[in-house]
């Protein structure tokens, strides 16, 4: 997604919470944010602690962008 089509598909409500909260854990813990799709897929460190995935999307072909592991 281009930078000046960002206020369309983020909250930056949202984004400034995350990175409130990320700032306040301790060094060793970790977040990380799957969220919806735009056009482009993207992967962004927002601090040292935070990483946000976005998947990419082409209507009416659905496809699995990455796996999870639980523990």
């Amino acid at each position: 997604t281009q930078p000046e089509a960002l206020p369309f598909y983020t909250s930056r409500t949202m984004g400034d919470m995350l990175e409130e909260y990320a700032k306040s854990l301790p060094i060793e813990k970790t977040l990380t944010v799957f969220c919806g799709h735009t056009h482009d897929k993207a992967k962004h460190q927002v601090t040292r602690n935070l990483t946000v995935y976005c998947s990419s999307a082409e209507y009416g072909c659905p496809t699995i962008s990455e796996m999870v592991n639980v523990l």
